[in-house]
């Protein structure tokens, strides 16, 4: 199965940074891992993209980072991936509405390709969720999302569609891709 693409837009609660493309893309198939990919085209210099190493780390949202929200059609569970342009990244796992599963942080693997280019973010993950999912379903419901952080602090929202007056990931009015192993 090829990648099912779409633009992200802002919440319009905030007053976005001047973007000229946000674009995101997923794919599942059987027997692959999750794909993720965001491309970002704006005046770069105007973000606060966060620096520092890959691996695993909390508090991404609190910057610029790219976000991903997995639920299996149907459950109440999900799963929140945060991507960060560092490299960085962080998974957690939710019983339910922002209530946190145990343990909190999911079993998951990520393998994660950032690149920049003049006034282009693209970053590339593969994801494994099989061992989060346990059973596998045959559909995910997806929100692709993303927090942008301008030089003076001010963050914006974006996703493929915002469910509320207020921004809200985990509100799964957004997780409006579906993909079907």
């Amino acid at each position: 199965m090829g990648f099912v693409c779409d633009s992200l837009v802002p919440h319009p609660a905030r007053m976005a940074p001047p973007v000229r493309a946000f674009a995101a893309a997923a794919s599942w198939a059987a027997g692959r891992p999750l794909a993720l990919c965001f491309r970002l085209e704006a005046p770069l210099e105007n973000l606060t993209l966060p620096a520092g190493s890959g691996g695993r780390a909390d508090r991404l949202w609190e910057h610029t980072c790219f976000e991903a929200f997995l639920a299996p059609v149907g459950a109440a569970r999900y799963l929140e991936i945060n991507l960060a342009p560092s490299g960085a990244w962080a998974a957690y796992a939710f019983s339910s509405y922002r209530k946190p599963a145990r343990p909190k942080n999911a079993a998951v693997t990520v393998d994660l390709d950032v690149r920049f280019e003049e006034g282009v973010v693209e970053l590339e993950a593969v994801v494994g969720i099989d061992s989060w999912l346990r059973s596998p379903p045959d559909e995910l419901a997806v929100g692709l999302a993303a927090v942008l952080e301008d030089a003076s602090g001010h963050h914006t929202y974006w996703a493929l569609e915002h469910g509320g007056a207020q921004p809200d990931f985990h509100d799964d009015r957004s997780f409006v891709l579906h993909l079907v192993r």
